[in-house]
């Protein structure tokens, strides 16, 4: 064995080594209870006038917002209002740490009412216990009816989804826990059954970390210096800096933005919260289902995507060990940058990720919130990436070139496989993919049997991979099929009726509503902000729009002038995608009733993107530089001066 080779298995070792010492560190810090209790309280559809508990203090000890009192074994928490972190439309959490790691023998919560008006109503969802910020028992209203009695309560009601509290005369309500649920904290004080297969996770996480950074560091110095160092082309150099930037705003808004100031947000931290201290999708009877809902009635955690499992894991060790409250965003940011990172490593042979990535600030306001969108648009970039680039792990299998060749098609069905997880829009992708394929095996001059042959191979590992997820749900509800989960449609406030259900046929939403439904996706597609609030004025979507069809003729041009009936038929591929994305948005504005959103349509940049890879030389274009530097400056502009400045 070389000398080279030893140090380096020296060093690996010295990794695994420090590996196993900080966790089990950590598992010993962990095994002290950190015990949490959580309130998340309810809206109604008028939150200009109903009176409500506002509080979101997320965990910070301590804080001049709430009160946990210690007093031997007796803990007492005094909720108060704060309105400057927090914005929703249908629920508000308080996230109390109790200063006690003892057994205890009585607790109350005084919760304060947003006014002190006669008949103020406080609305409760769930109560939670949290140890070292993973879930260990939730309570439905009618359970929170059951376990506490209360004091200075003149009506409790519980009204579907909600536990109604009315105070008398504006007082606060005293809620005074009972046996049942004194026995549970009790028992919560133990170590959670999730935390030592999550402290296992993270120790592979961090020794995959420090041997890529390793082999990054060492065997691709040269390659580093050559991409970061020395560069004399201007665009790149524009490009990247302007790239950066972006991903600092990307940052800067999924850190520093308000609580669930973003679409849906509300229940996709739910669902993310879930799994940070479960491995399995919960049973149709579960309590954890609160929460998880949509307005239109839908649990995140029946969704087979597994971006709701990732975020949970990631976002538990960003909660324990760095004790960031925005926790349940950070998987998108850290997608956000491999992206990113990519494009500046790559950025001389792959210039297409620069109309993927960086011509909308609506695609950097996907990456900067909790939504699973961000996660289907980074696999579609993922499968597009493996069809462009020469040295990728799919290019080599395809060539018989892989060293590794099972590992290389188990990658690449794994990427697939999340699409075929992924929201309907995503099957775009799934479609082009397979266009793409079809195309270049027509084209090849190779052994056409043995390439069809590695597609079939490739397909069928991809759909295999499916099946796990489907039937465990199947093992684990098979039980509780007759189990009514109304009562955990905690946030289904909105009773929806389709278009289809109403008598409208597909050609009728085209013809009434195809005018709304361009601009809905104009508006919400080149940078809107919030829960759609904060928008750009028309005439930014008019012009920036404009930028983009003149993109894309740019494209089309320089494909039909350099190749021809090739490039025609490129250029057909592009313009029926293009138009079938928007299709697929107005079959779902009618079927499912959905708004007619421009992160629909975001994925079209990679459709657009693969293709002008397919001329390379427009990329050398002076007007085409310009073009796409001006709108990256323009896209800065909007996501600093609309999101940024509203949202932080």
């Amino acid at each position: 064995m070389s000398q080279e080779k030893l140090q380096i298995i020296k060093r690996y070792i010295i990794y695994i080594i420090g590996t196993v010492m900080l966790t089990f560190f950590a598992y010993c810090v962990l095994l002290v209870p950190q015990m949490q209790i959580r309130i998340i309280y309810a809206l109604g559809q008028k939150t200009e006038t109903e009176e409500y508990l506002r509080i979101d203090t997320q965990g910070i000890p301590n804080s001049e917002n709430t009160e946990a009192n210690s007093s031997g074994n007796t803990i007492t928490v005094i909720g108060r209002i704060n309105l400057d972190d927090t914005a929703s439309r249908r629920m508000f959490d308080a996230f109390f740490t109790i200063p006690t790691k003892s057994r205890v023998t009585r607790m109350e919560f005084q919760l304060q009412p947003r006014t002190t008006d006669k008949d103020s109503r406080i609305q409760i969802r769930t109560i939670e216990i949290l140890n070292n910020h993973l879930s260990q028992k939730k309570y439905t209203p009618r359970e929170i009816e059951k376990i506490f009695s209360c004091e200075q309560v003149s009506d409790l009601t519980v009204e579907d989804d909600r536990l109604c509290i009315t105070t008398k005369d504006g007082n606060n309500a005293v809620l005074i826990a009972n046996e049942k649920f004194l026995s549970d904290y009790n028992d919560s004080l133990q170590p959670a059954a999730s935390l030592l297969p999550n402290l296992l996770l993270m120790a592979l996480l961090m020794m995959t970390l420090a041997i890529l950074l390793d082999y990054y560091i060492t065997v691709g110095k040269w390659k580093t210096r050559v991409a970061f160092g020395g560069e004399k082309d201007t665009f790149q150099l524009l490009m990247a800096i302007l790239m950066i930037a972006a991903a600092g705003c990307v940052i800067l808004m999924a850190l520093c933005s308000r609580h669930y100031a973003h679409p849906d947000e509300d229940a996709t931290r739910a669902a993310i919260d879930y799994y940070m201290a479960h491995w399995l999708p919960p049973s149709s009877d579960s309590a954890s289902l609160l929460g998880t809902y949509s307005n239109y009635g839908v649990t995140r955690l029946t969704e087979y995507t597994l971006y709701y499992l990732v975020a949970g894991k990631i976002g538990w060790i960003f909660a324990a060990v760095f004790h960031i409250s925005k926790y349940y965003r950070i998987l998108n940011v850290l997608l956000f940058m491999i992206m990113v990172s990519l494009l500046l490593r790559h950025r001389r042979n792959n210039l297409w990720m620069i109309i993927a990535l960086g011509i909308t600030p609506q695609l950097w306001y996907l990456f900067s919130y909790a939504t699973s969108d961000a996660w289907d648009f980074f696999w579609s970039f993922v499968v597009v990436y493996e069809l462009l680039e020469e040295n990728s792990i799919f290019q080599k299998y395809l060539r018989k070139q892989a060293r590794y060749p099972i590992l290389s098609v188990l990658g690449i069905a794994f990427s697939l496989s999340m699409l075929f997880r992924a929201k309907p829009n995503y099957y775009l992708i799934l479609l082009f993919t397979f266009l793409i394929l079809v195309i270049r095996w027509f084209r090849t001059k190779d052994n056409k049997a043995a390439l069809l042959s590695r597609y079939i191979i490739v397909a069928l590992c991809s759909m295999l991979l499916l099946f796990p997820r489907i039937e465990l749900e199947k093992y684990i509800n098979k039980s509780n099929k007759n189990v009514q989960t109304e009562e955990y449609k905690a946030t289904a406030t909105t009773v929806v009726t389709t278009r289809k259900a109403r008598g409208y046929s597909l050609l009728d939403v085209v013809i009434k509503d195809g005018k709304d439904i361009v601009s809905n996706l104009t508006n919400s597609g080149v940078g809107s902000y919030g829960w759609l609030e904060y928008h750009n004025s028309y005439w930014y979507g008019f012009g920036i729009t404009g930028l983009y069809g003149i993109v894309v003729l740019f494209i089309l041009f320089y494909m039909i002038r350099n190749r021809h009936l090739a490039g025609a038929i490129d250029a057909c591929v592009l313009t029926g995608m293009s138009l079938l994305g928007f299709l697929m948005v107005v079959y779902t504005c009618w079927s499912s009733d959905f708004q007619a959103q421009g992160r629909y349509v975001l994925l079209l940049t990679l459709v657009i993107g693969f293709f002008s890879m397919q001329e390379k030389e427009i990329y050398k274009d002076k007007k085409m530089q310009i073009l796409l530097i001006l709108l990256i400056v323009i896209s800065l502009i909007s996501y600093v001066g609309k999101g940024l400045v509203n949202l932080i």
